[in-house]
């Protein structure tokens, strides 16, 4: 994927992700949570 996506705009998207939020929970919380399941 690296020849076609700059691998800034990769990383960018990414930190974007992990920055994802529902209210005021992260994405990632609610990931730990339902693995906690």
């Amino acid at each position: 994927m690296g020849q076609y996506v700059p691998e800034s705009f990769t990383f960018q998207m990414g930190h974007e992700l992990g920055e994802l939020k529902q209210g005021r929970t992260s994405v990632a919380k609610y990931t730990r949570k339902f693995n906690e399941l």
